[in-house]
């Protein structure tokens, strides 16, 4: 039999959204994917990631994260503001700790705004709040025409 491909479950500004609509069966039950193979992706809103990691799930948590300090993540993503980053940091632990289940931090690079080298030494100091079980995912940033970003 072959094997599925891993999954993630998303949605408009949060994905955990979709996540209140399908709670009453494990996410991927309906295409056979098991939890494991699935990654749940939030830019963060508060009280979810507490919420999921009550459920005991056995998925990645991915967490889009953008930026090492709350003034830029703000500016960067403007929902932020709602979830300061230091609660954010603090869920994300908690989510490993209660799951077993790693955070992956979503960083999407952008020239100029979040690339330089006191971010990436800033984005370290930040991660130690974990201690451990999280990855880093950086994503070069695709060019759209017309955006600031680059």
């Amino acid at each position: 039999m072959a094997r599925a491909p891993a999954g993630g479950r998303s949605g408009p500004g949060s994905s955990v959204g979709p996540w209140e609509r399908g709670r009453r069966r494990s996410p991927g039950e309906e295409l056979k994917i098991g939890q494991r193979m699935m990654t749940i992706s939030t830019v963060g809103v508060p009280n979810t990631i507490k919420m999921l990691a009550s459920h005991k799930l056995q998925s990645t948590l991915a967490v889009s994260l953008h930026a090492p300090n709350q003034k830029l993540r703000e500016t960067i993503v403007p929902s932020t503001k709602s979830y300061p980053l230091g609660a954010l940091m603090d869920d994300c632990k908690s989510y490993f700790l209660e799951t077993g289940c790693r955070v992956s931090f979503e960083y999407t690079l952008l020239a100029g705004i979040n690339d330089e080298k006191e971010h990436a030494v800033e984005l370290a100091e930040l991660l130690r709040m974990c201690g451990g079980g999280y990855h880093v995912n950086l994503i070069p940033y695709n060019p759209i025409e017309g955006s600031e970003y680059k």
